[in-house]
């Protein structure tokens, strides 16, 4: 997700002076904010003015990238006890939350979703486990099914997708029912071709690229070193 993370960013940048006037926000958006951004900083510095007043979601992409980080740390550990560990997180996660209840800014932090990550892991614990179990069909609709979300590349291009719709038309924001379901009807087509879009043509090439790179580095590393041979000696003539 990170390839359309930054595309999103450069986007939101491009197109934040014509769609604030129309969210009505004029959150941060200078150069530190966008430096912020591209360093996954901004629900910590910027709470609640996130999105350069456009693009609010890239919060949780401040909640994510801990994920990762917090993943190649703990996965190991969790394969053995996955139970256990989702029983702590779910423990975490009410903890952060009755704790910094009061304090909405500290209360959305990455301790408040310790048990979406802890229902990640274990949710994919079992999925090895069924697959292992010789499930091979629910293996590859599960994997449709994560491409078709992971196009939720749609997840982070709706927001610009909805200021944009409603710069070019004369839909009120917060409009009746009818209004909402006429802005769906636009938005919804748009960002679901722009999120299988991103998902084919910037991710999945990437993912690829990235793949037979490590490939390659494998088999580099795994290659049995060659040692020189000794050049022939020719015997003196008798």
């Amino acid at each position: 997700m990170l390839p359309l993370y930054y595309l999103l960013i450069a986007a939101a940048v491009a197109l934040g002076g014509l769609l604030r006037p129309v969210s009505g926000t004029d959150f941060p958006h200078d150069v530190g904010a966008v430096l912020v951004h591209l360093g996954f900083l901004q629900h910590e510095v910027y709470p609640f003015r996130e999105g350069f007043g456009i693009q609010g979601i890239v919060w949780t992409m401040s909640v994510a990238i801990i994920f990762y980080a917090v993943f190649g740390t703990v996965a190991t550990r969790w394969l053995r006890h996955p139970f256990l560990w989702l029983l702590g997180s779910a423990v975490l996660a009410l903890v952060w939350r009755e704790w910094r209840r009061s304090n909405p800014q500290v209360l959305l932090q990455f301790p408040l979703f310790a048990l979406d990550l802890g229902l990640g892991m274990t949710g994919a614990y079992v999925y090895v486990q069924l697959h292992r179990g010789g499930l091979a069909a629910l293996r590859r609709h599960a994997a449709d099914a994560c491409l078709l979300t992971a196009g939720a590349g749609l997840f982070l291009f709706h927001f610009i997708v909805i200021w944009l719709v409603l710069y070019f038309t004369d839909i009120p924001p917060h409009g009746s029912p009818s209004s909402t379901l006429v802005l769906g009807a636009l938005v919804l087509p748009i960002s679901i071709t722009l999120g299988w879009a991103g998902t084919h043509w910037v991710e999945h090439p990437l993912r690829m690229r990235a793949q037979r790179l490590a490939a390659h580095l494998d088999r580099r590393s795994a290659a049995p070193a060659v040692a020189p041979q000794a050049e022939p000696q020719l015997s003196p003539a008798a």
